[in-house]
């Protein structure tokens, strides 16, 4: 059974109603967010499941919202990187609700939402947003404190994060997200656990969603994979 949770709503900084959906992580996260609060949220951290349990946490939230999908005004949807099976789920499941409802939709970095939750806590500052990639590697990115993408994201491999960081912001101590850094022999830096920020969550999801404009045609939202997937073409 996934964990849930119902957050009664306070005053609305904006009117628009909100559904995140991202499998791109371990976390599976869907939730109603109305005026920048998150109402209902369902997730659950096993991945192999994603899938068959995103149409019952996405009926769990709405029930708990009170809210049904003719009161959704755009989709918040988790385009990775993460895990190439977990995106193509959210997306196609996100894209669904969409085509159905008429929802227009925005994709969602999830290093890029990791970086913004990170903003709350340290303020405007250069954050570095660190996912594991398996298979010994690691999806990177940085975001300056206005929270305009740097470089990445890209993957590398884990014996390589230092050194990238060291180029990217050669002085200075860096600010660090992702649950995946603690594994990492990482020097001079400031380590943010939370659980916002240590994967994507769905308030940073919402409001990077809201900040920009939703897309009608949500044939247009393309995964973030970052590396090519793990198939090879049969020979001949």
């Amino acid at each position: 059974m996934w964990e849930s949770r119902f957050i009664e709503s306070g005053p609305m900084a904006e009117n628009l109603s909100v559904l995140v959906v991202d499998t791109a992580t371990r976390r599976a996260i869907v939730a109603l967010v109305r005026g920048g609060i998150v109402v209902a949220e369902a997730f659950h951290e096993q991945p192999t499941t994603h899938a068959e349990r995103l149409v019952a946490m996405t009926t769990e939230v709405l029930e708990r919202s009170g809210a049904g999908l003719e009161s959704i005004d755009r989709l918040a949807i988790g385009m990775g990187p993460g895990s190439f099976t977990g995106v193509r789920v959210g997306m196609g499941f996100a894209k669904g609700l969409g085509f159905a409802r008429g929802i227009g939709g925005v994709g969602v970095m999830s290093l890029e939402a990791m970086a913004y939750a990170a903003r709350r806590i340290v303020g405007a500052r250069r954050v570095f947003s660190l996912l594991d990639a398996k298979k010994g590697e690691v999806f990177v990115a940085s975001f300056d404190g206005q929270g305009r993408r740097g470089l990445g994201p890209e993957h590398l491999a884990r014996d390589r994060v230092q050194r990238w960081m060291d180029t990217v912001e050669p002085w200075g101590k860096r600010v660090v997200v992702g649950e995946v850094a603690e594994e990492l022999d990482l020097r001079n830096v400031e380590l943010i656990r939370d659980r916002s920020c240590d994967l994507p969550g769905a308030e940073a999801m919402a409001a990077l969603a809201v900040a920009r404009a939703a897309s009608d045609d949500l044939a247009l939202l393309e995964p973030l994979y970052v590396r090519p997937p793990d198939i090879t073409q049969p020979a001949g």
